[in-house]
């Protein structure tokens, strides 16, 4: 990239494309089952959407794992004008699960999606480390406590993981 003509901009920028947790597993059929709570920014997209979004992901052609995290509360998602957003925090180290055990990918893959490639996009490699750490799965469930009980995103990931019915 060379700038933008005509503009006096002629530094160098870059972009990403990335997908949330909520967008790998979400979508508009989750209004259906919980209403306002599945509100994010962007917005969910149709089933056949979210599907080639999943694919591209696990192609390697979305090079980015994004957080959405917004911790609203379960009374800043409801009301006439909920609150757009998902706590999504809690559910990052059992999406990396959910991307190890359920969608079959790679390590190295994981990691470049999930650290290696925003780091590289923004810069960052003298200022931050990869760490894997071992993670509970049943203690991240009971920390995350009624708002995901209320919401499909850890309950999708966990059945599929074999941790629900």
């Amino acid at each position: 990239y060379n700038g933008m003509p005509g503009t006096g901009i002629n530094d160098k920028f870059s972009l990403s494309c990335g997908i949330t947790p909520m967008h790998k597993l979400g979508n508009t059929g989750w209004f259906n089952q919980v209403g306002s709570i599945a509100k994010c920014n962007p917005a969910l997209r149709a089933p056949k959407t979210q599907a080639i979004m999943l694919e591209q992901y696990i192609a390697g052609l979305i090079p980015i794992s994004e957080s959405d995290h917004a911790p609203h509360s379960c009374d800043d998602k409801a009301g006439d004008s909920p609150a757009s957003g998902v706590a999504s925090g809690p559910a990052w180290p059992i999406m990396i699960e959910y991307e190890r055990r359920v969608l079959g990918l790679p390590e190295s893959q994981i990691r470049a999606q999930c650290f290696e490639n925003a780091v590289q996009l923004y810069g960052l490699e003298d200022q931050i480390r990869y760490e894997r750490l071992a993670v509970d799965v049943d203690t991240l469930e009971k920390l995350s406590g009624d708002y995901y009980n209320k919401g499909p995103l850890i309950e999708q990931m966990l059945e599929q993981l074999g941790k629900r019915k």
